[in-house]
């Protein structure tokens, strides 16, 4: 006779992804002195190697990264590095590489007012696509520089649909406030900082203008297209 099999109800979840691990670099560290002085008789000292991060070995050298869409997340956590390498050596240039496409407005206007204020310089270099806030960030450097072939496009990212079954129709105003309120602070940082007129601004950030590396430089969003970028200034 045939063997009935109860299935079970629920499939078993699948095991969650592992994350990916970022490539490690060696960090050549001294001895101890305690060390030093158990291996006298040694011709040779022991040199530790510790094993860490590349990224980490970047943030300690001044150079930070923007590749993701700027979340609370990631801009809380950039906002961080940023005041911690201001606070470590505040006479060190900073570098931020922004390779960002759109993310939150909000976030990028708290990013732009902590680049504005640290004590050292920030210099801001877009590669790859930088495009809506991405470019808000990026003329918030002390020093604008972009790639030959990167791509900069300006506009205002749309906010999200409000959900009026979770939210009440006083809740819906509020939310128009405040993005009427962003809009019209990143007006004024555009205008502040590329030296058009509020009438182009208001146009090209409604309708969207994506420009080359020299038409950016022309608009004024970039100070210096660089071909090379000079390591010895970290």
């Amino acid at each position: 006779m045939p063997v009935k099999v109860k299935l079970p109800n629920k499939l078993p979840k699948k095991p969650p992804k592992k994350p990916k691990k970022l490539p490690k670099v060696p960090l050549m560290s001294e001895p101890e002195d305690e060390v030093e002085a158990e291996n006298e008789k040694e011709e040779e000292e022991e040199i530790k190697i510790r094993w860490i991060n590349l990224h980490t070995i970047l943030y300690e050298s001044g150079v930070l990264f923007l590749t993701k869409n700027i979340t609370r997340k990631n801009g809380n956590r950039l906002i961080g590095l940023i005041i911690h390498l201001a606070l470590y050596n505040p006479t060190r240039d900073i570098y931020l590489f922004i390779n960002c496409a759109t993310g939150s407005a909000r976030t990028a206007v708290a990013v732009f007012d902590a680049i504005q204020t640290v004590p050292p310089k920030v210099n801001t270099v877009g590669c790859g696509m930088t495009a809506a806030v991405g470019s808000l960030i990026l003329l918030a450097g002390d020093m604008r520089l972009g790639y030959p072939r990167v791509r900069v496009m300006v506009y205002k990212p749309k906010p999200k649909r409000y959900n009026f079954k979770k939210g009440t129709l006083r809740g819906f105003f509020h939310k128009q406030e405040i993005v009427t309120y962003i809009n019209d602070v990143i007006d004024e940082i555009f205008v502040a900082r590329t030296g058009q007129p509020y009438d182009i601004i208001k146009k090209d950030l409604a309708e969207g203008l994506c420009m080359s590396a020299k038409e950016a430089q022309d608009y004024g969003i970039i100070d210096l297209i660089t071909s090379e970028f000079n390591f010895d200034l970290i």
